[in-house]
């Protein structure tokens, strides 16, 4: 026969081993996971995050009457569910394999080449955790993590101004560039978040996390609601990005150039 105290201890051990099981259950769905074919690698993004479909994006850079090359981004995510994304945190994803891997050289050298482009000196050092010594115009590269990340203001006084965190992942395919945006007032909440977005990255055990995930289609009415009349005026939210693209391109295209060279 069981006596209270036993009761009560059996008790226990169930609350233990529930409590285990949520935190455990909800340390399996924190967040969610991205896996780019294209660049061979996949990234985790918070719970509360999600992927914009592609015909939301598309039909926006439609309305921008957008350069084809402005198409070629991988995937785009937003920290809110709110319509229209580009209102909020955001950031645009793109993957460049066509360099493959960089030497150390290579990448010192692609980097000082970002400094004369951006016309600012770039601070070799360790990126602290959470982005926490972020400066604006103040670009750091660090080199044992591959990292270069640049902060800069964008926008004008009438539609106000963003935080653009620009960031370079080197890797062994090449590189993936993150073109994280948020209102200024909310740059400070979401920079851990980022950071951690980064830090996710990773090209081990890919088909542990395939298939990629699946995205809603958009609302054609909803996304027109929010998006007539309004699209010319908001050029610099992704002609801010593109330009950099653009950049990246001169840069990249000048380093394929070097290594034909070689060869």
């Amino acid at each position: 026969m069981r006596t209270e105290g036993s009761i009560s201890y059996g008790m226990k051990i169930a609350a233990v081993v529930g409590l285990l099981f949520v935190v455990a259950l909800a340390a399996t769905v924190s967040a969610h996971v991205y896996v780019s074919l294209n660049g061979g690698f996949y990234i985790e993004y918070p719970d509360e995050w999600w992927q914009v479909d592609y015909q939301t994006v598309d039909y926006y850079l439609s309305q921008l009457q957008a350069d084809p090359e402005t198409y070629n981004y991988d995937a785009v995510f937003s920290a809110r569910k709110i319509p229209p994304f580009y209102d909020h945190e955001y950031c645009i994803l793109t993957v460049d394999t066509t360099t493959g891997e960089f030497s150390r050289r290579e990448r010192d050298s692609v980097v000082a080449d970002l400094g004369d482009l951006f016309g600012e000196t770039i601070n070799y050092r360790p990126i602290q955790e959470s982005f926490a010594a972020l400066q604006v115009d103040d670009p750091s590269y660090d080199r044992d993590r591959q990292l270069f990340v640049r902060l800069a203001d964008v926008g004008d006084d009438q539609e106000g101004f963003k935080k653009h965190l620009y960031v370079i992942r080197f890797y062994e395919r090449g590189t993936a560039h993150f073109y994280f945006f948020t209102p200024d007032s909310t740059f400070d909440q979401y920079r851990p978040e980022f950071y951690n977005i980064l830090a996710s990255f990773s090209t081990e055990n890919l088909d542990s996390h395939m298939p990629k995930e699946s995205v809603k289609l958009a609302d054609p009415d909803k996304v027109q609601s929010k998006s007539d009349g309004s699209g010319a005026n908001r050029t610099w939210l992704f002609g801010a990005p593109i330009g950099f693209i653009v950049v990246l391109i001169i840069v990249m295209a000048s380093r394929r150039k070097k290594k034909r060279e070689k060869k």
